[in-house]
């Protein structure tokens, strides 16, 4: 299964740890615009307004990796995963799956396409 990251899964970040036996496959971004919110330093991918073209992470992850996936996104209650077309440098285009969160209540909007750009300037902070 192809699973497309753009927050804490991604490399160098606190959740990472759970791709440890998953192929990475590259660096792509979403062919359709997003929009990412935060809460705290938890991002929520959202289809709730089309900005950017959100950057991230492609993995082939085993289906066992996938439910410990699912279970620490809260898969059905909190993010929904879904179907997700993704595009990498060179122009290839690969259906995912990612997770979304459409139910944004307080979240504060992230003005970026890119995650870990906010995440570097916590670091230093």
């Amino acid at each position: 299964m192809l699973l497309f990251v753009y927050g804490s899964l991604r490399k160098d970040l606190w959740n990472h740890f759970f791709l440890k036996t998953s192929q990475y496959i590259g660096k792509y971004k979403t062919v359709e615009k997003h929009i990412l919110y935060i809460d705290g330093n938890i991002p929520y991918l959202s289809t709730k307004e089309k900005r950017y073209h959100i950057k991230g992470e492609l993995y082939d992850v085993s289906e066992e990796t996938l439910k410990e996936i699912d279970l620490l996104e809260d898969e059905g209650k909190w993010y929904t995963r879904k179907k997700i077309l993704v595009i990498n440098e060179e122009g290839n285009v690969i259906e995912a799956q990612s997770y979304y969160n459409d139910n944004i209540k307080n979240e504060k909007l992230l003005d970026t396409d890119d995650y870990n750009e906010l995440y570097s300037l916590y670091k230093f902070l």
